[in-house]
């Protein structure tokens, strides 16, 4: 399924019709209905104008296909629930405790937390699942689970990756790494590649089936580089 026929699910469930919702995106008249007889798909602009527009659409839906179509919300941030199931699971791998201490841990957090992780006004406290001693990563400064398939086979949902939070001031960027960003429209786990221009970087899947997609810099509100991982079975 192409994203303009997301976009047109999205469409009949909020109650518009095409010509209301070319003129609240602020796109030419009959722009939707253009492209859906065609067969065509939106272009990158487009779609970055909607997500502007459309604040309640999960990006990662309308990009990909995966996951609600509407972002849930708590405190205006999207949480991922961990099972007890995975936790037991990630504490039998080799030289990894749960512990109650916070002396030379690591914080299993929902990736939607990772955007105020050790601000001041940081709340992720409350969204920590458990405490992590794990050796081999003493320089990460927080753990978070895959929840999608955007990196298979590198990582699969389930999987724990060990992430190193980074100044998005003063971001260097080393193309072809993995990298976890909150952006202004949901959190991402890919690969990051040189953009068109300096303004934008390249997301990149090691999903075959998920196509490559150019993110203006402007949209990235927090940034943090993997820096191990660890596969659950």
């Amino acid at each position: 399924m192409k994203a303009i026929e997301r976009v047109k699910e999205y469409i009949e469930l909020k109650g518009f019709n095409n010509s209301s919702f070319e003129k609240h995106n602020s796109l030419s008249n009959g722009y939707i209905g253009t492209q859906l007889k065609r067969k065509a798909d939106m272009g990158e602009g487009i779609i970055i104008k909607i997500l502007d527009t459309c604040s309640d659409i999960n990006m990662i839906w309308l990009m990909r296909g995966e996951g609600p179509m509407l972002k849930d919300s708590v405190d205006n941030k999207e949480v991922t629930y961990i099972s007890n199931d995975v936790l037991d699971r990630f504490e039998e791998q080799p030289e990894v405790y749960r512990t109650t201490s916070r002396k030379n841990t690591i914080p299993l957090i929902p990736i939607e937390a990772m955007a105020t992780y050790g601000t001041e006004e940081a709340r992720y406290n409350e969204y920590v699942s458990e405490m992590f001693t794990i050796p081999a990563f003493k320089d990460a400064d927080f753990l978070i689970q895959v929840n999608d398939s955007a990196m298979v086979p590198k990582y699969n949902a389930g999987d724990i990756v060990a992430c190193k939070k980074l100044s998005r001031d003063q971001i260097l960027f080393q193309w072809n790494k993995v990298y976890v960003l909150d952006t202004s429209q949901g959190a991402l786990i890919n690969r990051i590649d040189k953009g068109e221009d300096d303004d934008h970087v390249m997301i990149v899947s090691d999903n075959e089936e998920n196509e490559s997609f150019q993110l203006p810099k402007s949209k990235i509100n927090a940034i943090a580089i993997v820096v191990g991982s660890i596969h659950l079975d």
